[in-house]
């Protein structure tokens, strides 16, 4: 999706990011005044989608294919893991 241009920039998903996190509303408010292009080069989209399906568990994706509230449970905790393991991969490679 990247090679091709079809990947959405993480400016794009980050609304909907944010109201699936437990942060304050003023912490929520300054980050959606951020430019976009902080945003993007901040937290490269294809990064965290390469880590959200390595860190997938196959066999309980399989598992809950029938229970789309697992399912959906399932992929919300691999996509906010792969942000902060993104993020705090981002801030070791500034210092």
């Amino acid at each position: 999706m990247a090679d091709d241009g079809s990947l959405p920039p993480a400016s794009e998903l980050l609304d909907e990011a944010l109201d699936s996190t437990d942060l304050n509303g003023f912490v929520k408010a300054a980050i959606r005044a951020l430019p976009d292009s902080v945003v993007d080069a901040a937290l490269p989209t294809d990064d965290v989608l390469t880590r959200t399906i390595d860190d997938l568990d196959l066999r309980a994706v399989l598992a809950d294919a029938g229970d789309p509230s697992g399912l959906d449970q399932q992929l919300r905790s691999a996509v906010r893991q792969a942000v902060e393991d993104s993020l705090a991969a981002r801030v070791r490679g500034l210092l």
